[in-house]
C-alpha cells in the first residue's frame, strides 16, 4: 500500500474510490426502488438489465473517448448525463410512469457510467510501464490491480449495504435523491482530480512524453489492435462473474422479501463483496497460472452457489456469501491481470472498459434471468409454507456460471500451452 500511495498519491486513491461508489449502489438501488414502489420483481430485474444494456452501448464509447480526448472531460460530461437520467428516473417512479420510461432512463444511467475503475486501472498500467525500474514497475502494477479489485469489491460492500438501508429506511424517492448527490460528489471529485493532474502535466515542459502519458493515462500515437483471441475467454469469465453478482442480488432480494427481511439483502450481498475483496488481495500475490486461479475461482463459485440453492436461513447466508465472494474475486482479479498482460498500452483504457462492460452485462443478464424466475415468490408473500423449489429457482444461474468458469479456465490453459509451443515451431 505504501508503494501505491507513493506512486499514485493519496488524492488519486481517495477520489478514484469515491468516484466508483455511485456505480456500486445504482444496480441494487434501482432494483429495490422499483420493487418498493410496487412495480414487481419482473420490472425490477428488467431495470437492472436496462442499465447493463446502456453500459454495453456507452462504455466502449467512453473508453475510446478517454483514450482519444483525455479522462477528465469525459468523466465530467458522463456525470452530468447520468445525474440527469437519475432525476428522470426518480420523477418516473413518483409519477407512476410507464415501464418504458423507467427502462429508458435506466438505460441512459448505464450508458453514462463514467467508468472510474477502468480509468484508474489504465493510469496504474501507465505508471507501471513508465517506471524507471521495470521490475518495480511490474511489482507496482501487480499490486495496483489487486488493490483495484479490492477497492471495487469494497465499493460493492458499501454500495449494496448503503443502497439497501437507504431504500428500506427512507423509501425509494429519498434514496434516489441520495444516489444523485453521491454521484455529484464522488464522480465530480474524481473529474476535478483528473483535471488537476492534466494541468500539472501541461505545465511541466521538462517532462518526457512517457511521464506525461503516465500522468494522464493517455495513449501514444501508435496504432495497435486489441488481441481478441486472448481477451475473449477472459471477457467471458468476467461476464460469468457479473451473472453471479446479478443473479445473487436479485434472488436474495426476492427471498428476503418473502421472509420479510428486506433490510438484510444489502448486508448479505455485501458479504460477497467482502470475500471478493479479500480474494483480490490474496490472488495478486499468489504465483500460479491464470488458468489455475480461474479454475479454483470457478470451483468456489460452484460450491457456494450450490449451497445458496439450499436456501439457508438469513444468518447462514453470510458465510456462504463470503465463500461466493472468494470465488468471484479470484476470477475477476485474474481476468484483469491477464487482460493487462496481453493488451497494448495505447488501448489500455478501452480494454479495461470492455471488461467493465462485460461485468455490467453479466450483472444485467443475471438479474434479468433471476427476475424472470422470481415472480412466483411475489405471490407467496403471505403464504406460511413456501415451496423450496420456488425459492431455490432464482439461485440456479450462478451454479451454471460456476461450470462455465471452469470450462473457460480449460480454454485459457490450452491457449497458454499453445503459446509455449509456438516459438519452438518457428
Amino acid at each position: 500500500m505504501t508503494m501505491l500511495r507513493t506512486e499514485g498519491s493519496d488524492a488519486f486513491l481517495i477520489t478514484a474510490f469515491a468516484g466508483r461508489l455511485p456505480a456500486s449502489m445504482v444496480q441494487l438501488g434501482l432494483l429495490m426502488v422499483v420493487n418498493a414502489a410496487g412495480r414487481g420483481m419482473g420490472l425490477a430485474g428488467a431495470t437492472v438489465a436496462a442499465v447493463g444494456i446502456g453500459s454495453a452501448v456507452g462504455a466502449p464509447i467512453i473508453g475510446r473517448s478517454v483514450d482519444a480526448l483525455g479522462p477528465w472531460r469525459v468523466v465530467a460530461s458522463a456525470m452530468i448525463i447520468q445525474i440527469t437520467a437519475m432525476m428522470a428516473f426518480t420523477i418516473g417512479i413518483i409519477m407512476g410512469a410507464d415501464p418504458a420510461v423507467l427502462l429508458a432512463s435506466a438505460g441512459v444511467i448505464g450508458a453514462a457510467n463514467p467508468q472510474v475503475g477502468s480509468i484508474a486501472r489504465s493510469r496504474w498500467s501507465a505508471l507501471g510501464r513508465a517506471h524507471s525500474d521495470p521490475r518495480k514497475g511490474a511489482e507496482l502494477l501487480k499490486g495496483a490491480l489487486g488493490y483495484e479489485t479490492a477497492a471495487d469489491e469494497l465499493g460493492f460492500v458499501i454500495g449494496p449495504v448503503g443502497a439497501g438501508l437507504l431504500v428500506s429506511l427512507l423509501g425509494g424517492t429519498v434514496a434516489m435523491g441520495t444516489f444523485i448527490v453521491l454521484a455529484l460528489l464522488g464522480e465530480g471529485a474524481f473529474a476535478l482530480y483528473l483535471r488537476r493532474i492534466e494541468n500539472q502535466a501541461a505545465q511541466r515542459s521538462d517532462i518526457d512524453a512517457v511521464e506525461i502519458e503516465a500522468d494522464l493515462a493517455l495513449p501514444s500515437t501508435v496504432v495497435e489492435k486489441i488481441p481478441v483471441r486472448f481477451l475473449m475467454p477472459l471477457a467471458l469469465a468476467v461476464v460469468a462473474v457479473g451473472c453471479v453478482f446479478g443473479s445473487t442480488q436479485t434472488a436474495l432480494t426476492a427471498l428476503n422479501s418473502v421472509r420479510h427481511a428486506e433490510a438484510m439483502t444489502g448486508p448479505v450481498y455485501g458479504c460477497v463483496g467482502i470475500g471478493s475483496g479479500v480474494a483480490g488481495i490474496i490472488c495478486s500475490r499468489w504465483h500460479r497460472s491464470n488458468a489455475t486461479k480461474i479454475a479454483l475461482g470457478g470451483a468456489l463459485v460452484l460450491v457456494a452457489s450450490g449451497l445458496m440453492v439450499m436456501t439457508p436461513p438469513t444468518l447462514a447466508q453470510v458465510p456462504v456469501a463470503l465463500l461466493l465472494g472468494l470465488g468471484v474475486g479470484t476470477v475477476l482479479v485474474t481476468s484483469y491481470q491477464g487482460a493487462e498482460h496481453v493488451s497494448p498500452p495505447a488501448l489500455m483504457t478501452t480494454v479495461m472498459t470492455l471488461l467493465a462492460t462485460c461485468l455490467v452485462l453479466g450483472v444485467s443478464g443475471g438479474a434479468a434471468i433471476s427476475g424472470v424466475l422470481s415472480p412466483e415468490l411475489e405471490s407467496m408473500n403471505n403464504v406460511a409454507v413456501i415451496s423450496h423449489a420456488a425459492v431455490a429457482r432464482p439461485f440456479w444461474p450462478p451454479v451454471i456460471c460456476g461450470f462455465v468458469i471452469i470450462t473457460i479456465s480449460m480454454v485459457i490453459g490450452g491457449q497458454r500451452a499453445l503459446r509455449r509451443r509456438l516459438p519452438q515451431s518457428k
